[in-house]
């Protein structure tokens, strides 16, 4: 989900700069969508850290059969 942030906020970023220095109205408004997207998953993001500060869930580090053939 990170990823998705943040590529979400560099193409944002990017395609609102072009849109101002073309002076195009419809490219600055994609632009801010890819933005507020980017900003959107931050929220969640920031929810998740939050809901497991609030209720850690402890797993186990159970080797699973990918990592067992990497040792391999």
């Amino acid at each position: 989900m990170q990823i998705i942030g943040y590529w979400s906020f560099l193409a944002g970023l990017v395609t609102i700069s072009v849109g101002i220095l073309r002076e195009s109205e419809s490219v600055v408004q994609f632009g801010s969508l890819l933005f507020t997207t980017s900003v959107f998953v931050l929220v969640l993001n920031i929810g998740k850290i939050l809901a497991h500060v609030a209720r850690p869930q402890i797993t186990s580090q159970q080797s699973t059969p990918a990592a067992i053939k990497l040792r391999a």
